[in-house]
């Protein structure tokens, strides 16, 4: 039988830990701590459910750098940008009189769309 804390996340064998045992330390099986000693082998994480019983998490992801974050932003508008221009080269191939007015709209969604990256990025590099 082992013994968990949810204090100090870990795990306890009475017969070696004794009275070093933190009081809020629950009873826990063998069988299920080799389950959650096999799931943390896995690349999950040892946490706690509300009663105090470990349990094994998927652990959440670190916060990304602002360069890996600005990267993503990047190719999230080159994606947009990408089908802008290509509704523009469709419109010039078509090229009646309605689709210079939809070349101009796709022109001025163009230039928001770059304003709106550029306002993102200067936001990201100015978080602290």
């Amino acid at each position: 039988m082992y013994k968990y804390s949810k204090s100090t996340g870990g795990f306890y064998l009475p017969a070696i830990h004794g009275a070093a045992i933190p009081e809020d330390a629950v009873d826990i099986s063998e069988e299920d701590h080799t389950v959650l000693m096999l799931a943390q082998g896995e690349g999950k994480v040892i946490s706690s459910d509300e009663n105090g019983y470990p349990i094994a998490v998927v652990p959440v992801p670190a916060t990304s750098s602002k360069e890996d974050r600005i990267a993503s932003l990047q190719v999230a508008y080159d994606s947009d940008r990408s089908k802008l221009n290509q509704a523009w080269l469709s419109a010039m191939i078509a090229d009646g009189a309605e689709e210079t007015a939809r070349k101009a709209l796709i022109v001025d969604k163009m230039t928001a769309l770059d304003a709106q990256l550029e306002a993102d990025i200067l936001t990201i590099i100015m978080e602290e």
